[in-house]
C-alpha cells in the first residue's frame, strides 16, 4: 500500500489510520469477487464507507469496551455518567456506549 501514490484528501487521511491494523491485501479477479463488485457499483460512497468502517473496527471496539470495564478510571466515568453526577460534560453514555464528545 505505500508504494501507492496518494492522489486524494481521503487517501492521506486514512492511510495512516489503516496503517495500525494487521492485514493483507490480495488482489481477486472480478469475477471470484463479486460482493466488491456489487459494492463498488453502488452511487453512494458515504454510506458504502459507513458501512466498511463498522466492519473493520468491530475487534478495535471490543478492545475498547473491554477497557471500560477493567480501566478503573473508566469504571468510575461510566458509574458517574449513569448516576448523573459527573459534573465534566465532555463525556456521554449513548447507547452503551462511552463517547468523547468534540465540542464539550
Amino acid at each position: 500500500m505505500l508504494d501507492q501514490r496518494i492522489t486524494t484528501p481521503f487517501q492521506s487521511k486514512w492511510l495512516p489510520k489503516l496503517l495500525g491494523f494487521n492485514y493483507e491485501i490480495e488482489y481477486k479477479k472480478g469475477k471470484d469477487n463479486v460482493v466488491v463488485d456489487a459494492l463498488s457499483r453502488v452511487e453512494r460512497p458515504a454510506e458504502l464507507f459507513s458501512l466498511l468502517t463498522s466492519v473493520v473496527s468491530n475487534e478495535l471496539m471490543d478492545s475498547v469496551i473491554n477497557t471500560w470495564t477493567s480501566n478503573e478510571s473508566l469504571q468510575k466515568t461510566v458509574a458517574r455518567l449513569l448516576n448523573k453526577t459527573l459534573t465534566i460534560t465532555k463525556y456521554d453514555w449513548v447507547n452503551g456506549q462511552l463517547l468523547r464528545k468534540v465540542n464539550g
